[in-house]
């Protein structure tokens, strides 16, 4: 084995040493991710329904039956939207390394997108742009928070 193929070798191993730790942060920040966007995007997504789309039930006067109301509706969002936010949030994250606004638009887009189709799956036809922002508005949301908490994450704690 002479000299010159050995130091590209040698060269192979840094840098997959370096991939290696980058990968790693990178793995953690996914899980990150993933958490708040399914711990968060469902409640919003509810959260919007009720506001959104049944007006009638939002009312001061009945905060008890408002506050059960939307524990149902929660239910359901979970049901429905933990799939959708798990693919957006796997956007978000192979985007994780562009700018802030780029992501946003990104996974607006196709939140978006997934919340009408799912509309029009279980039979919703009119409304195109409620439903893309009951999808929309908690990707946002979402994405916006998991880049606070990777820099929340990297800052040295002194």
């Amino acid at each position: 084995m002479n000299r010159a193929s050995a130091t590209p070798v040698k060269h192979a191993v840094a840098v997959d040493a370096r991939d290696r730790d980058r990968s790693a942060g990178s793995a953690e920040n996914a899980m990150k991710r993933v958490l708040v966007f399914t711990a968060l995007f469902p409640p919003l997504v509810a959260v919007l329904f009720i506001i959104l789309v049944t007006p009638d039930v939002v009312s001061p006067r009945n905060v008890l039956e408002m506050a059960l109301f939307f524990f149902w509706i929660s239910g359901f969002a979970y049901l429905f939207a933990v799939v959708p936010s798990l693919l957006t949030a796997g956007v978000d994250w192979v985007l994780s390394e562009k700018p802030l606004y780029l992501r946003l638009v990104a996974t607006m887009v196709v939140a978006g997108f997934m919340a009408v189709l799912m509309a029009r799956q279980f039979g919703q036809r009119g409304d195109v742009l409620t439903f893309a922002a009951m999808g929309a508005i908690p990707a946002a949301v979402c994405s916006w928070l998991s880049e606070k908490i990777k820099y929340a994450v990297r800052s040295p704690a002194r």
